[in-house]
Parts: structure tokens; C-alpha cells; sequence
């Protein structure tokens, strides 16, 4: 009987003393871890941060490659803000197009050009408000204007920033206020 007694015992003790290993195990343990999850974390935080980096980078060693060719798509983009911009230049550019397109018999008249002082803009880029005062023989007149002052392929880009202008019915002359603004180095 005592032999059964001291067997219930030891089994006991056997159980006991493996839950307070175990207890000891995992709180003595518990640090370490929480040490290597955050660790884990933290090093899979900076593997997503270096593999977008390295996208960017590779994304602007591309650009510099196309930008570096002197007569990439790239390069030719940008050439309109690269262009020499004085109020002389711009004066003649409109004249000069109010010249052809009246030679053409498309009635442009222009009666007055206000081009304010230069300012530096917020992505460093010169800026410039030009103000045409014209009168127009007609609306397709006036909208070939405006397609030209806008196009892709205009030596100046120009954007025009608000523009109304009085509707005509029957084919009467036109007279506008257009606001510009061009942007360049």
C-alpha cells in the first residue's frame, strides 16, 4: 500500500515539478521570444523599404539614361519650358501668328498684349500671366487660335487658366480677354 502511496506521490511530484519547469521554461523564454518576432518585423519592415528604394532608383537611373540622350522623346518633351522666354520673343510670337493667320484671310486682331513680371513657382519653375486682348472674325477662327497657343508642338507651352467669352449668333467678330500663363526655366 505504501509502495502505491509513494508511487501516487511521485507521479504527482513527477507532474508537478514538470508544470513549474514548464512555467519557468516559458516565462524565462517569453522575452526572447518577443525579441525575435519584433526582430523578424522589424527586418521585414526594411526588406519592403529596400526594395522600394531600389525600384525607385532603378526608375531614376532610367530616366537619367533618357534624359542623358540629347534627342530622346524625353528630352524633346521638356524643350518648350527650356526655351528662351522674353517679352520681346513672346510679343513676336503672337504678332508673328496674328501676321500668317491674317494672310490666310483669318481675321486676328490683336489689340493688346499685358505680360506681368516673372515669379518662381513652387516646383521651381519660372512662371509668367500674359493677358491677349483680340478680336476674332469667328469662332473657328478663335478656337484654331487657342489649339495653337496650346499644342503639343507650339515653341512656347502656354495654358490658358480661365477663358470665357460672349457667344455670337451669326458670324460676328469675337472679342476676347484670354489669360496665359507659360512656365519655364
Amino acid at each position: 500500500m505504501k509502495t502505491a502511496q509513494n508511487h501516487k506521490n511521485n507521479v504527482f511530484l513527477s507532474y508537478l515539478i514538470f508544470l513549474v519547469a514548464f512555467f519557468v521554461l516559458v516565462f524565462a523564454t517569453m522575452n526572447f521570444y518577443e525579441k525575435v518576432q519584433v526582430s523578424r518585423d522589424s527586418y521585414e519592415t526594411q526588406e519592403n523599404t529596400r526594395a522600394k528604394l531600389e525600384e525607385e532608383l532603378t526608375q531614376l537611373n532610367n530616366l537619367q539614361s533618357r534624359l542623358d540622350a540629347p534627342w530622346s522623346e524625353d528630352v524633346e518633351s521638356l524643350r518648350p519650358y527650356l526655351a528662351e522666354v522674353s517679352e520681346k520673343n513672346l510679343i513676336d510670337y503672337f504678332y508673328g501668328y496674328a501676321d500668317a493667320e491674317n494672310s490666310d484671310n483669318d481675321v486676328i486682331v490683336l489689340r493688346n498684349v499685358t505680360i506681368w513680371k516673372e515669379e518662381l513657382n513652387d516646383i521651381w519653375f519660372k512662371e509668367r500671366d500674359i493677358v491677349l486682348s483680340v478680336i476674332f472674325a469667328g469662332e473657328n477662327t478663335l478656337f484654331t487660335f487657342l489649339n495653337e497657343l496650346t499644342s503639343k508642338d507650339a515653341p512656347y507651352k502656354f495654358f490658358i487658366s480661365d477663358f470665357t467669352y460672349p457667344m455670337n449668333e451669326g458670324n460676328w467678330n469675337i472679342q476676347a480677354e484670354i489669360p496665359l500663363v507659360i512656365y519655364y526655366k
